[in-house]
């Protein structure tokens, strides 16, 4: 596999071959599936790897996977892991081809931000779905979001976090709370 996984274990495993070229077609893993390989954009959020390639890891009751789509579905009780980054969701898609991860339904996702003593938690729930770009390094978030990022927690039917641009949205944020450690940091932060 190119870009896909590198070790992988399951109870079952079914390949599909190209009857003209031998090519695989798509690889299918169900039960107890664990993975471990690289996936570009998998470092979406930043963190020390700041949206490049990366070891993941990643357990699921199904893995299907299309190489010439460059495309792995994870379903069913899916996390993906990677550095100190964290997605859970019934189904995540890491599309490589364009460097994109989204979560179809409820999901959850732990990051940290910055580099080194500047690392700040990022922390997102959501009931609808879930899109992350990997290249930008932002996502957008859609129904029941809960956003916290910076030291502020945001709830709202939609939420987009901005990576690269340092920012958090969630129009018409219902609630809006402040860590006392956020705060102290903002004050130093602007001198106060």
């Amino acid at each position: 596999f190119a870009f896909g996984p590198q070790n992988l274990t399951c109870q079952q495993l079914t390949i599909r071959f190209d009857d003209a070229d031998r090519e695989v077609i798509e690889c299918h893993a169900e039960e107890d599936v664990r993975i471990k390989g690289h996936f570009r954009g998998a470092g979406a959020l930043g963190g020390a790897a700041g949206g490049s390639e990366g070891p993941i890891e990643a357990t699921a009751d199904e893995m299907v996977y299309q190489p010439a789509k460059a495309l792995v579905v994870l379903s069913g009780h899916a996390d993906l892991r990677r550095a100190t980054e964290q997605i859970q969701g019934e189904r995540i898609a890491l599309d490589q081809n364009t460097g994109t991860i989204q979560v179809s339904g409820a999901g959850r996702l732990a990051a940290l931000s910055g580099e080194g003593d500047q690392q700040e938690p990022i922390r997102a729930s959501w009931t609808g779905r879930m899109h992350l770009d990997g290249r930008s390094r932002k996502a957008t978030f859609d129904r029941d979001v809960s956003l916290t990022y910076r030291g502020s927690t945001r709830e709202g039917a939609h939420g987009e976090l901005d990576q690269a641009a340092q920012r958090s949205e969630v129009p018409g944020a219902g609630r809006r709370k402040t860590s006392p450690e956020a705060g102290k940091k903002e004050e130093a932060r602007r001198g106060v």
